[in-house]
């Protein structure tokens, strides 16, 4: 790491230095051409002020010298003469092809999650247990998926339909509109204990994915984790605020999926993005937020309305500590959350029937969670049901294909200690009609 410029340094900044930095302070640094604000530097990479703040201290950490000024009463910053100099004079050599440069920044993002996993061990926001509840009241779940960040489509006129900007304005609003239902909720009545917050995957739109990627998509792999992570920060940051406890439960998807020569097939981005959403919330010192994850690949498995003292009373009967209960005798209810690329479509067909009976035979869940078809469904596996949600995304030539696009972005549902679900509320992004 290099060291912060002593005053009257004569230093040369280089391009080696600005490799140092990471791709989104990179980005920040394009911008300081002119004096740009925290404000204004947030609104063009469509990030939070705490991150632009972040970014302009990297910048500062890595000894690059930025100018600083004053407009209107707020703080600006911008590349100083040296820099602007040294960059005239030295530019990057182009990478040899796209495909190098890609896997070169896939390499990157391996050790990247290896370094986060090493750096959370220790401090990451581990569960002590299964969050708690009180009689008679319920949890929420909110199940999202397939935001597809960084993915870009222009409709068959030229109009652009999605982008960045577009993406995270309907996240944000679908946030919204769930604080809105536990609003209205509450106001007939019903306490909430936890909300449990299922990523569901393919958050990260991914690079590489298929040969038509480059040419639908608007930012980089590194910029399509930074978005998800400030997005869901914002999100979490809220449920700590408005419920008693918070379950964050993670999947990865098949988009973020680090393909590559000599790669481990189970290198995912959407597992760096929800590693570093993990650490930023880290950093907050909730003491009302866990973190849930697997290293199984393709499914997570989670519980609900848990009575702990009714299975230490169940582990003391059968002489056996309360980590080694079954599904079948723990209490509450076991959820199960899976992206989807490994399900069919539809479950009705014997085929789906099957597959699905075998997992639950193998999870013992009281309902599952999947996405990847874009579209939004409930249906039902041994009395259990398999819940799908939408995608904020329109739909690409993949969901065109089949016709399996419908609007509703996220599922909402409450849980009881009765019943799994005990309402069920599929929200989109379109603001209410008056």
């Amino acid at each position: 790491m290099l060291t912060p410029l002593a005053s009257g340094s004569t230093h040369t900044y280089t391009m080696h230095e600005q490799a140092e930095l990471r791709e989104s302070q990179q980005n920040a640094l394009t911008l300081l051409d002119a004096p740009t604000t925290y404000e204004e530097l947030a609104d063009v990479l469509n990030i939070t002020q705490s991150t632009a703040r972040d970014h302009i201290r990297g910048i500062r950490a890595a000894g690059i010298p930025l100018g600083e000024g004053v407009r209107n009463g707020k703080k600006t910053f911008y590349r100083s003469e040296e820099t602007r100099r040294a960059l005239e004079r030295e530019r990057p050599a182009p990478a040899s092809s796209k495909a190098a440069h890609t896997k070169a920044k896939k390499n990157i993002l391996c050790d990247l999650k290896e370094w986060l996993a090493d750096d959370l061990t220790g401090r990451a926001v581990v569960p002590d247990g299964p969050a708690p509840c009180r009689p008679s009241n319920e949890d929420m779940v909110v199940h999202r998926s397939d935001e597809h960040l960084g993915a870009y489509y222009e409709d068959e006129t030229g109009e652009v339909i999605y982008d960045d900007e577009i993406a995270a304005k309907r996240v944000r609003t679908v946030s919204d509109r769930v604080f809105n239902l536990k609003e209205r909720h509450e106001a007939a009545g019903v306490e909430f204990d936890c909300v449990h917050v299922l990523l569901g995957g393919d958050g990260i739109h991914g690079e590489g994915i298929h040969d038509d990627q480059p040419w639908e998509s608007c930012l980089t792999l590194i910029e399509q984790i930074a978005l998800y992570v400030d997005l869901y920060s914002e999100f979490i940051d809220r449920a700590a605020k408005e419920f008693p406890f918070v379950q964050v439960v993670g999947q990865n998807g098949n988009h973020g999926e680090l393909r590559g020569d000599g790669m481990s097939p189970d290198a995912n981005a959407d597992d760096i993005a929800f590693m570093m959403l993990e650490d930023r919330i880290a950093q907050r010192d909730y003491d009302n937020v866990s973190f849930i994850s697997s290293a199984a690949g393709y499914y997570t498995n989670f519980r609900m309305r848990v009575d702990h003292e009714e299975d230490e009373w169940k582990a003391d009967a059968l002489d056996i500590d309360v980590s080694e209960l079954s599904p079948t005798n723990q209490s509450g209810h076991r959820g199960h959350l899976r992206h989807g690329q490994n399900s069919l479509f539809h479950i009705g067909t014997s085929s789906g029937q099957n597959r699905w009976r075998g997992w639950h035979d193998r999870h013992q869940f009281d309902l599952a969670y999947r996405g990847h078809f874009h579209e939004w469904r409930v249906e039902n596996i041994d009395n259990r049901p398999v819940v799908m949600s939408g995608a904020i995304c329109p739909p690409a030539d993949y969901e065109e294909s089949f016709a399996a696009y419908a609007e509703p972005a996220a599922t909402v549902h409450g849980v009881s200690d009765e019943r799994p679900i005990t309402f069920f509320y599929p929200v989109d992004f379109k603001p209410p009609k008056n």
